[in-house]
């Protein structure tokens, strides 16, 4: 009886069963019978590399409408949009507002 694998069109391929010796070329042996039982696939055969993500919308926004889109939306983290860092104790709005509108905080005594 000759055993059968399945194949990719959902049918069975049957393999052919070797006798193999053992000892130092055993190895070589098995990995002849391996390379002649599964061929490799050719380039036009493989599965396609998948394509680049497209970025996203809102990083293409003007600033006033990205300003709004990141207040909005809480979970784009500061390093997704930006490399600065925050300053001490400023929170995501002051932040935003900073780096995206440059807007700066004026304190009156």
């Amino acid at each position: 009886m000759t055993p059968e694998l399945p194949s990719d069109d959902g049918g069975a391929r049957k393999i052919e069963v070797l006798d193999l010796p053992l000892g130092e070329e055993s190895f070589q042996c098995v990995a002849e019978a391996v390379a002649k039982a599964f061929p490799p696939e050719t380039a036009s055969s493989a599965k396609s590399a998948r394509k680049p993500k497209a970025p996203a919308a809102w990083r293409s926004l003007p600033p006033a409408e990205l300003a709004a889109h990141l207040l909005a939306t809480r979970t784009i983290a500061d390093l997704a949009w930006t490399t600065e860092p925050r300053l001490p104790r400023e929170n995501r709005e002051s932040f935003i507002r900073r780096i995206v509108l440059g807007e700066t905080q004026s304190h009156s005594s």
